[in-house]
């Protein structure tokens, strides 16, 4: 009888984007919008710790979100985004206390992000791509060689081009 195990095998294909200067306008928009509440959730964590001693987690500040989606400004970018802006926010905060437990190396506070520095957004939950509304499609958006859906999907949005990154999970066997 042979010993099988699975492995996990993750497969990240990389895509080149060409919108229209309308959908130009709605990546940035979106880019922007996640800045800025990556800055906000920043903020306020540090706010929390300083005046309570506790820190705000990853689901408190979901939860925050979703209340402040009722109001129509923040109702217009898709919630997935903003959970993923979110759980960035908390890997940053995650890694540096991990390595504020470790001797020898910089923690390296989370900082605030400038246009300059904040130059992709992603989203976990892959259900097509809407930009004011109504379903659109990117030409050059992704078709990928694979029957999985994505796992998540990286956007890269800038000047000179529009980056793509949908990473799929493969579970594989191998013989042992």
């Amino acid at each position: 009888m042979t010993d099988e195990s699975a492995t996990l095998l993750c497969l990240t294909y990389k895509y080149r984007l060409l919108p229209t200067k309308r959908q130009h306008k709605a990546l940035a928009e979106i880019l922007e919008s996640q800045r800025q509440l990556y800055n906000g959730g920043l903020e306020e964590r540090i706010a929390c710790y300083r005046l309570t001693g506790k820190t705000r987690g990853y689901l408190d500040q979901c939860k925050a979100v979703t209340e402040l989606r009722q109001e129509l400004e923040f109702a217009t970018i898709p919630a997935n985004l903003q959970r993923w802006t979110l759980k960035r926010l908390d890997d940053a905060y995650q890694a540096f206390f991990r390595r504020a437990k470790t001797k020898g190396e910089k923690a390296g506070f989370p900082r605030f992000r400038g246009t300059g520095r904040w130059n992709s957004f992603g989203f976990n939950e892959f259900s097509g791509i809407r930009l004011r509304g109504k379903p659109k499609s990117l030409k050059g958006a992704p078709t990928l060689p694979t029957t999985l859906p994505p796992h998540d999907t990286l956007l890269w949005p800038n000047e000179s081009a529009h980056r793509a990154r949908p990473r799929c999970d493969c579970a594989t066997k191998t013989g042992g």
